[in-house]
């Protein structure tokens, strides 16, 4: 007997043996081994866990919808490229005079070539990739050569609308169109590094790839608002016998008749009619502490597209801070990201419409307007000095009364077209002036004559 009591012990300490814990089951231990494993801050599966592993560019549906629903992808995409090409360019050459220019630029306005530009920019950096078709009177099918045509146009497109063709790599389709690659000149978004770069297919990235964490605590952040809005205040009513009139039908309809007239009363009258022994009171919710969770969202968005957020939100420099250092370094970001990389197409989209009002390609230069907006006190002196040095210019004899007139005219200093831009005035004498004698000639060194 002894012996079994003895035996029943032991299996019962062995059944105790194996029982676990319920707080140690629910709240799991860690041991960790500094000599194989590290803290989270260098460990690298923190980075891991804060990576996607699939390209935001190639979806087209989510970034369609993202552009067409939210304003502050509109801003970030277009922004930067109509201030890029704001105004248009300004052409310059040697084989050409004003008049001639100017037909130049009333040609590129008239078949809005610039628009078109911005348009294939706009696609560009937000698919990743673009393209500006070149159509002429001939078989789009066969290669580009530079010649005047009856008709020339160009078309903005977006990098899925350019399918490869089926036969030759050299031939895009169009909506049921082959084009030879030659007369499409591609702009391509930026380069991702190797291992991304095939599943792209030859495009670049989308701005908004680098704006995906700050563009979700942004959304996260506003859709949190949206909800709080709803509680901000909320009624309270302490109803005698609640509970028990909840139990029948016939007692909730009257508890929901009760409540809906005392809403309907406070409502009308901002009183609250009821019960001695019911009570009433309203909860209202404060927001500290939302402003600088937006300011920091808006903050991570800002610095990830080089925007300001004079730019990007409208908003107004705080402080002593006028803003002027913000703009010049947004201004940086336009000359490097989105000129530069325009430079060459517009040269190609220029000297086509050369050839169609000239029937050549002359020599030229073309340079964007300024990115600064001067106010009119600041053009108004810039406009004096130009037309100081110009007359000083004139009356030292170093232009004519004709090379005055297109000097000014260059200038748009000139409402009217002049005599003396047409070269009708005669010459005036000359006026001695700094380095220069009485007789009109050069002083010698050393000389009589030195002033």
């Amino acid at each position: 007997m002894k012996k079994e009591n003895k035996q029943i012990m032991l299996n019962a300490l062995a059944e105790l043996q194996v029982l676990k814990n319920a707080l140690s089951d629910l709240v799991p231990t860690q041991s960790y081994n500094s000599s194989l494993e590290t803290v989270q801050l260098s460990n690298l599966d923190t980075l891991f866990i804060n990576n996607r592993y699939t390209p935001l560019t190639i979806n087209r549906n989510l970034l369609s919808y993202l552009y067409c629903e939210h304003g502050i992808i509109q801003t970030a995409v277009e922004q930067p490229v109509q201030d890029a090409l704001r105004g248009g360019v300004d052409i310059t050459s040697g084989e050409l005079d004003n008049e001639d220019i100017d037909k130049w630029q009333d040609y590129l306005e008239s078949k809005n070539v610039l628009d078109i530009v911005i348009e294939a920019e706009t696609w560009k950096r937000l698919f990743g990739g673009s393209g500006i078709i070149i159509n002429m009177a001939v078989d789009s099918a066969q290669p580009f050569k530079h010649e005047k045509t009856q008709k020339l146009e160009f078309y903005a497109c977006d990098r899925w609308e350019l399918a490869s063709g089926v036969k030759s790599s050299e031939i895009f389709n169009f909506y049921g169109t082959n084009i030879h690659t030659s007369r499409i000149l591609k702009l391509t978004g930026r380069k991702a590094p190797s291992f991304i770069r095939p599943q792209l297919q030859g495009w670049g990235m989308s701005e908004i790839e680098r704006m995906v964490r700050d563009l979700n605590a942004y959304f996260k952040n506003k859709d949190l608002i949206f909800e709080l809005l709803d509680e901000s205040k909320i009624d309270v009513y302490k109803i005698k016998g609640f509970n028990s009139s909840l139990m029948t039908g016939a007692g909730t309809d009257r508890i929901k008749r009760r409540i809906e007239l005392a809403n309907g009363i406070k409502n009308y009258q901002n009183a609250v009619i009821m019960d001695k022994e019911d009570d009433y009171d309203q909860k209202a919710l404060t927001y500290s502490g939302l402003a600088e969770m937006i300011k920091e969202n808006r903050i991570g968005i800002a610095s990830a597209l080089k925007m300001p957020m004079t730019k990007l939100f409208g908003l107004s420099a705080a402080g002593f801070n006028s803003g002027e250092d913000d703009i010049e370094n947004y201004n940086s970001m336009i000359e490097s990201e989105v000129r530069n990389k325009l430079r060459q197409p517009l040269r190609v989209i220029l000297s086509l419409c050369a050839m169609q009002v000239f029937g050549y390609i002359p020599e030229f230069k073309f340079d964007f307007k300024p990115l600064r907006i001067m106010s009119e006190k600041e053009e108004e002196e810039i406009n004096t000095s130009r037309h100081n040095r110009c007359m000083s210019l004139y009356q030292n004899g170093l232009l004519s009364a004709k090379e005055l007139g297109e000097a000014l005219d260059s200038y748009k200093l000139l409402p009217i077209q002049t005599e003396m831009e047409q070269g009708l005035l005669p010459e005036p004498p000359v006026i001695p002036g700094a380095g220069q004698s009485a007789t009109g000639e050069m002083p010698k060194q050393g000389g009589e004559n030195v002033i």
